[in-house]
Parts: C-alpha cells; sequence; structure tokens
C-alpha cells in the first residue's frame, strides 16, 4: 500500500508511514466486503422502489443499467421522479452516515488506540504513544495504562510528568494492588533522588498497610510520652517513645530541639519545677517531625498562690503590671472591687497601667479546679505629658488623613462603605522609643455595629509621632512606619 501523503510503500503490517510517520485511516470493523455489501444492499432497495413506481416502463433488471437516473429521465413520470430521487439521496446519506460512524468508532475506540500504541513504543516514538494511551484511557480508566504512561515519561526522562501520573493512580478510584504498585514505583523514584522529605510526606496519607510497613523507615511520627502533662507531688520518670526507627531529641524549657538538643536515651528524672518539655522525631534519613510540647509542675510543698511582680504604689511613669503564673495554672482579675472568679478578666500578657488610682484584685486556678487566695494591688498613676489621649487620637485623624488612608474632612475610607473610628485604649511604655498612647481602629457599619478591625496605632505622648503597632507576643509590641 502507498502512503496517501508521500507515496512511499507502506508494508501490511504497518499502521503509519516509516518515512513521513503519517497514520492510516484504518477501520477494523468495517472491511471491503462489508462495504460492498451496504452497496448491493441499497441498489436492491433502489431497484425494488423503481419497479414498484414504474412497473410498465422497466422490462429489465436494475443490473443491466446502475444507473438509475438515466432509467427514471425516460420516464416523464414528473413527481414520481421527484419521489424516487428524494429516496436516493435518502438511503445514500443513512449508507455513509453507518459507514462513517463505524469508522470514527473504530479510530477512536480503546482497542485502536491500544494497538496504535504498541506500533509507537517498537519504533520508539514514545510521546506519540504516551498520546494514543492517553486516548484509550479516556476510553476506559485502567490503572495499568497510567503505569505504563508514567513509564514512558521515566524513560524520557520526565520526572515531574512522571510522578505526577503515577500520583493519579495513588489518589484515584483504582484497587489496592493497583494503588499499591504506585507507591512502590513512586517511593523507588524518590530514594533514587534521595527526596527523602517527599517520601515522609507520601505516607503521611497513605492508608495502604503493605506500603507503610514496608517504608516505615521513611516515615515520620510524633513522640509520644509515658505520663501525662500535668501537677505531680513526687518526681517524676519520664520516657518519650516513637513508632518508627530513628533518634528524639528534645528541650526542657519548650524551645523548638535541632539534632544538636539533647537525644533521648534513658528516663528524664523531672524534680521540683516547672517544666516544657518539647520532643521532635528524625528519622533514620535526617526527616524531622513536627515537635510535640508537654508541660509538668513538680512541687509537693507548692504554695497555691500568684505572684504579683508590680508592686502597688504610686507612679509617674508608664509601667506594665506583671504576674509570675505557674505552669498549667489561669490568673484572672478585677479592676472594680469586685471578687474575681473564671469569668473575670484572664490575665496573658503584662497589663498597662492605666491613669488615675485602681485597685486591682487577683485569683489563680489549679486545672484540677482549685483556687488561691485572692491578691489585692492599688495603684496610681499620674502622667507627665505634653498632650493629652484626645488629643492624640485627633492627631492620629489628621495623619491617617494626610497619608491617604482616610479620605479628606471625613471618618471614610476610600473604596469602603462606613465609618472608620479611633478609640483611646491604654498608656503603653516601648522599650527605648519612649511612652504612647495606643489607639485601636473600629468599622462602623451602617447598621450601626462596631467591628475591630486589629489596626492599633500608637502616638507619641510627647512629640506626637505616629506609628502601626505590631504584637510580637507575650506583650511586646514593635512600632512601624506606615
Amino acid at each position: 500500500m502507498k502512503c496517501p501523503n508521500c507515496g512511499a510503500i507502506i508494508p501490511d503490517d504497518k499502521l503509519y508511514c516509516e518515512s513521513c510517520g503519517a497514520e492510516l485511516q484504518i477501520v477494523p470493523e468495517i472491511d471491503y466486503d462489508t462495504e460492498v455489501e451496504i452497496e448491493k444492499e441499497m441498489n436492491k432497495t433502489l431497484s425494488d422502489i423503481a419497479h414498484d413506481e414504474f412497473p410498465e416502463e422497466f422490462d429489465m433488471e436494475y443490473d443491466e443499467d446502475p444507473n438509475i437516473f438515466t432509467m427514471l429521465a425516460g420516464t416523464n413520470k414528473g413527481g414520481k421522479v421527484l419521489y424516487i430521487v428524494t429516496a436516493i439521496v435518502l438511503i445514500a446519506f443513512v449508507a455513509g452516515a453507518i459507514i462513517i460512524g463505524r469508522k470514527i468508532s473504530a479510530n477512536g475506540s480503546y482497542e485502536h488506540q491500544i494497538e496504535i500504541a504498541k506500533e509507537y513504543e517498537e519504533s520508539g516514538k514514545l510521546l506519540d504513544a504516551i498520546t494514543a494511551l492517553e486516548a484509550a484511557y479516556k476510553a476506559k480508566p485502567d490503572a495499568a495504562i497510567l503505569m505504563q504512561i508514567a513509564e514512558h515519561y521515566n524513560t524520557l526522562g520526565r520526572e515531574n510528568d512522571c510522578i505526577y501520573t503515577l500520583q493519579e493512580v495513588t489518589q484515584g478510584a483504582f484497587n489496592a494492588i493497583d494503588k499499591e504498585n504506585a507507591y512502590r514505583k513512586l517511593i523507588s523514584i524518590y530514594i533514587d533522588g534521595e527526596s527523602y522529605d517527599d517520601i515522609a510526606k507520601l505516607l503521611e496519607t497513605c492508608d495502604n498497610n503493605a506500603i507503610l510497613s514496608a517504608y516505615r523507615d521513611y516515615a515520620v511520627y510524633e513522640p509520644e510520652f509515658n505520663v501525662a502533662e500535668g501537677t505531680y507531688d513526687d518526681a517524676v520518670y519520664l520516657k518519650i517513645s516513637a513508632k518508627g526507627d530513628g533518634n528524639i531529641y528534645y528541650t526542657l524549657d519548650g524551645s523548638t530541639p535541632t539534632t544538636g538538643s539533647a537525644r533521648f536515651e534513658t528516663p528524664i528524672f523531672l524534680e521540683m519545677g516547672s517544666y516544657k518539655v518539647t520532643a521532635i522525631f528524625v528519622n533514620a534519613h535526617g526527616v524531622k517531625g513536627n515537635p510535640v510540647t508537654k508541660s509538668y509542675l513538680i512541687d509537693r510543698d507548692f504554695v497555691f498562690e500568684p505572684t504579683i511582680l508590680t508592686d502597688s504604689g504610686e507612679y509617674d511613669q508608664a509601667t506594665l503590671i506583671e504576674a509570675d503564673v505557674p505552669v498549667l495554672y489561669t490568673l484572672y482579675y478585677t479592676t472594680d472591687g469586685s471578687e474575681p472568679d473564671r469569668n473575670s478578666k484572664r490575665y496573658v500578657a503584662p497589663i498597662p497601667m492605666p491613669e488615675g488610682t485602681t485597685k486591682y484584685r487577683f485569683i489563680c486556678y489549679a486545672p484540677d479546679g482549685t483556687q488561691s487566695s485572692v491578691i489585692e494591688r492599688e495603684y496610681t498613676f499620674t502622667l507627665s505629658a505634653n498632650y493629652t489621649p484626645t488629643e492624640a487620637v485627633s492627631h492620629l485623624g489628621n495623619t491617617l488623613r494626610a497619608k491617604g488612608v482616610l479620605l479628606p474632612d471625613s471618618e471614610l475610607k476610600p473604596g469602603v462603605q462606613g465609618e472608620f473610628k479611633y478609640m483611646y485604649s491604654a498608656i503603653y511604655p516601648i522599650s527605648g522609643r519612649g511612652t504612647y498612647y495606643f489607639v485601636v481602629e473600629y468599622h462602623v457599619e451602617s447598621d450601626g455595629n462596631w467591628t475591630n478591625t486589629g489596626n492599633v496605632y500608637a502616638v507619641n505622648v510627647n512629640d506626637l509621632s505616629v506609628y502601626k503597632v505590631n504584637s510580637e507576643g507575650d506583650g511586646e509590641y514593635k512600632l512601624i512606619d506606615f
């Protein structure tokens, strides 16, 4: 057979031209004999119609003259000629549609695409083979096809495409054996590339027990503690373990351990004091898991009472009220003279001392609900400043308008519905930067609801310099230019 594209001779056992690569349009389901039979059936139907309509005009068989139009031209039957011509067109259209439909169906079928893929594979045209396999997969999804595509990508050195294809198998609706094969192939690729972090991430979402067992040394696990966190009268011997093979590193102050921290080998002896034990598991290939922290308080004669570090008295400088709260305990306080309880304000960070005279009452609760005695402190704070809080808030509004944050002569922001209000919150000392009024921003919606936007500004009490405030945790703040 000659190639219709370049004219080269194509062997009978080939589906494409080896010279130019053109693919032959072959229809396996419809052969020559089938088409001949369709044509004969159409001719017989046309002959039957002619003899039925014009019995006197035809004294010969239709086969004597296959040109039906020549026969009809001599009938002079007017409308019946139109009838015959219409019938011919409809029958020809149906027959052609059947042949074309079968050809299209055959060319797009699963079997046809698999056959083409094999031909391309044998000739080394792997990209074309992948295209045929993708068409076959679209016709009938099969994990084996995806595995074959992945293998071709691997041979071509396209590792990312290979990995993506294998992941389709592990995440698809396939049976456990197909998924297991894909996992094994994926992990072998990661091992060859020493991508141990990727193996650990893969195993985190894997539910195949055979894979988890075979590659357990590549997984990471959370450290497990043999003693629950809490308060103990006697010393504790703490053991830390993990399911996999590797090392456990730990600290006793809550900091995140590294491979340079203490390595767990023997039980840790905890005695008299508070501890935040943080442990991390590192597998045999150096992949780190997530740190786990447990808190312990060991004190046989522990006096259950909070320590308020800021003494009562008179102050003329901005001061923070600080307290020392035992691990696992919670501290609450009031400022109106009422009895504190768990519904009162909770102490979470040093408190800015308010102006005027304020009486604080503190109470501490243990994890089991036991409460301490009430501790009282009274502070009188008189600030020496060049500007009042009211002047600071007014200056902040002018600054925001000058910087375009607010629209001129308004409390509106460009493109935002509703007004913005600024409320004085506290006086706060910033180490090395002076004393500031903290001002909180609120968004007032059309229905009158106020919402804290999370924006806090600091205005210097003596020179009205303005900054945004960023919380660094534990009551520490940083001033930011804007």
